[in-house]
């Protein structure tokens, strides 16, 4: 979630001409998702308790995310 927070934070700064402050969460964003935080996981808890079911069932690549792909295969692109 932090993850998107950021990135739609940043898009709101560019709209306002914050281009400084857009950057810095980019950064922030960047790091983040290179870091060691995966993998994750998408899960339900005590409220959404069918939210498992229905993710195993419907998501084709499971319930983890995968981790991004490393800086230099990022560079070939």
């Amino acid at each position: 979630m932090l993850l998107t927070l950021s990135v739609s934070a940043a898009q709101g700064f560019m709209a306002l001409g914050q281009e400084d402050r857009a950057l810095d969460l980019l950064e922030q964003y960047a790091k983040l998702a290179a870091s060691d935080i995966y993998p994750l996981q998408l899960h339900g808890d005590s409220y959404f308790g069918l939210l498992d079911a229905w993710l195993e069932k419907n998501l084709t690549l499971g319930t983890f995310l995968r981790k991004p792909l490393p800086k230099t295969c990022l560079k070939m692109l």
